[in-house]
Order: C-alpha cells, then sequence, then structure tokens
C-alpha cells in the first residue's frame, strides 16, 4: 500500500458511517461496515444509493468495523470532486516506510492483533 497526501482546495461534504449515522440512515451499521469480504457488492450498493440520492455529496467518511477512531475518506470522483480540487503536498510512498504514519498503522495493527505483510 502506498500513502500520499492531498490538500483540498475547498470544503467537502462527506456522509459520515458511523454507527449512529448508520441509525440515522435507518440501516443497521453491521450491514454496512461489519459486512465480509463476500458482501461488499452490497456495500458498493449502499455507496451508489448515497452517490446517487444525495448530489452534493462528494463522499463518504468509512470506519473500519475494528477500530471506528479511524476512517478511509472515499471521494466521488468525476462531477462531484474535480482532480483540479486536489493538490499533492507529499508524493507516493509506501505507507508502512512513511514514519509518523507507519508507526499509527503498526500500533494500531498491534492493538487490534493483526499481523501487517508488505504484499
Amino acid at each position: 500500500m502506498h500513502y500520499i497526501q492531498l490538500q483540498l482546495e475547498r470544503d467537502l461534504n462527506v456522509v459520515s458511517c458511523r454507527a449512529q449515522d448508520c441509525i440515522y440512515m435507518g440501516i443497521d451499521r453491521d450491514e454496512l461496515i461489519g459486512s465480509t469480504q463476500l458482501e461488499y457488492s452490497q456495500t458498493r450498493v449502499w455507496s451508489q444509493a448515497i452517490y446517487q440520492q444525495h448530489h452534493n455529496v462528494d463522499g463518504m467518511k468509512w470506519y473500519s468495523k475494528r477500530d471506528d477512531d479511524h476512517f478511509a475518506l472515499i471521494l466521488f470522483g468525476g462531477q462531484r470532486v474535480m482532480d483540479s480540487e486536489l493538490s499533492i503536498t507529499e508524493p507516493s510512498s509506501r505507507l508502512l516506510s512513511h514514519k509518523a504514519i507507519g508507526q499509527i498503522i503498526q500500533k494500531t495493527a498491534e492493538r487490534l492483533g493483526l499481523i501487517l505483510t508488505e504484499e
């Protein structure tokens, strides 16, 4: 995996997928976040529904099922978030070789009992 740091040229409007937000949307958190690899096609359906029903939404804050303190920011590209609205402030590097980020990921993995590999 690689890491890149981007700077946004405008504020984004994103949907949060924390447990309380899922309740507000009328779905069980485990349906969305707690799914297994075999159920990823269903999570794509939820993402498509958010995209199609909320034209002012730029993306989603996607929380891990194992660690609700951290999230991935998923941006809806194309007409929502244009390439011109993002600029690279730190070029691509291997995720675990990035000192600060690598340490955070390593500590989180240890806390969760996960083993990280370079694959």
